[in-house]
């Protein structure tokens, strides 16, 4: 077909002129395509180490029968399934608390919540190795509470009495000892110079770089707020590293998100609270009751509120953001948890609320775009077999336009 005379294309351009008003495409340029800001945000870097991990992984098809979790459709707008990542059974797993990807190999670190332990899972062998300290640290009783990788091959893990922390390499074999204060941190992550260290007492509560040549501690803040609170509620992940040297921190009882800087100790608060979230307004009475009085006090502040639950990288520029809604039935409700997609700068990725059932397990981990949960179906029959983790990706681009009846339409005002 000839090309249109310069005329012609400007009547057409003017005849598109409501189209432009409407929704500020300009002619000649598509409209923006909803759920692009959050897909457009992963680097090529998180592309090509995504492509890495699947392709070391070889993960077994994805089947909904399997994964037992029915994905609300504001979920599916922005992650897809990709499969499942099946544990070989030579150790059995008790409950895992965290699972996190190794940069260069991809290699899996697991932390049993339930039996105090940490392994390293190759992803060339498909071997697992228990992170033990016998050979740094002889006759002592290894217990290991959190773990995570620093970024610079290594392993960083929190432990439970006189040697608090130890070092590995990514293979999880022992390093070294390391002096990361007293008794076992709530959450932990690290760099090449030393762990950081998020510890709740029950007068108050920091975070803190802690280098690991000579103990030296770089204190970001200390803080009392909602004290009793923190210092018996554990979230899932406190603590995630970020691509460019800078750690991303949360807690109960608010929806912002903690930049933490080791190069200078700045403390940034990002993000907004999506139009959901109700926050909690008092702590609990004492960070000194007994067990039964202190979940009866928490059902109560968590009544008609939101939590947030947890923190990931998900990719280079992007946090994923959970929350709980205490309002909503939890295994029944499609509103009972939320996600949040951020950037480093704060502004919020997603353009509508990404909400789904809640579930006893959660998501566990996220790297390269891809989040990690453990399959519904599983939660509690797999006493002969680890449960399969399935995995979900960040979609690179939206699916066909659907009306998510969880828009934020609903929830405004």
């Amino acid at each position: 077909m000839a090309a249109l005379p310069s005329v012609a294309r400007s009547i057409l351009c003017s005849l598109a002129l409501f189209i432009v008003l409407a929704t500020g495409a300009a002619c000649g340029t598509p409209p923006p395509v909803a759920g692009l800001n959050a897909s457009s945000s992963l680097t090529n870097a998180d592309i090509a180490s995504q492509e890495r991990f699947l392709a070391a992984w070889h993960l077994s098809p994805y089947n909904p029968d399997r994964d037992g979790y029915p994905h609300s459709a504001s979920f599916s707008r922005y992650f897809e399934a990709v499969g499942f990542l099946d544990l070989p059974d030579s150790i059995l797993i008790g409950e895992i608390s965290s699972l996190e990807v190794a940069p260069a190999s991809s290699n899996l670190l697991v932390v049993d919540h339930h039996s105090s332990a940490v392994h390293v899972l190759d992803a060339q062998d498909r071997k697992w190795r228990r992170l033990e300290a016998e050979s740094c640290h002889p006759g002592f009783v290894f217990r290991p509470f959190n773990a995570a990788f620093d970024g610079a091959g290594r392993i960083v893990t929190g432990s439970n009495a006189a040697a608090s922390g130890f070092l590995f390499t990514d293979a999880g074999e022992c390093d070294g000892a390391i002096d990361i204060g007293f008794g076992p941190p709530n959450d932990l992550s690290g760099n090449k110079n030393g762990a950081v260290v998020y510890r709740a007492g029950r007068d108050s509560y920091t975070v803190a770089q802690i280098a690991y040549a000579d103990g030296t501690t770089q204190t970001f803040f200390e803080d009392d707020s909602f004290v009793a609170l923190n210092s018996r509620f554990r979230l899932v992940h406190h603590l995630a590293r970020a691509v460019d040297g800078r750690f991303a921190f949360v807690q109960p009882q608010s929806s912002k998100v903690r930049l933490l800087s080791p190069s200078d100790s700045s403390v940034v608060e990002i993000g907004s609270a999506p139009n959901y979230y109700r926050p909690i307004e008092k702590d609990i009475s004492s960070a000194y009751l007994d067990t039964e009085d202190f979940f009866d006090e928490l059902r109560e502040i968590r009544e008609g509120k939101s939590f947030t639950s947890a923190v990931y990288s998900l990719g280079d520029s992007i946090l994923a953001v959970f929350y709980t809604n205490g309002y909503e039935t939890f295994e029944r409700s499609e509103k009972s948890m939320g996600l949040q997609l951020i950037d480093l700068n704060g502004a919020t990725l997603n353009d509508e609320p990404i909400l789904m059932r809640g579930y006893r397990s959660g998501f566990v981990g996220a790297a390269h775009g891809l989040l990690f949960r453990v399959a519904a179906e599983y939660e509690n029959d797999f006493e002969y077999s680890n449960a399969p983790i399935a995995v979900y990706r960040l979609r690179r681009e939206p699916p066909g336009a659907t009306a998510d009846s969880l828009g934020s339409k609903r929830f405004s005002g």
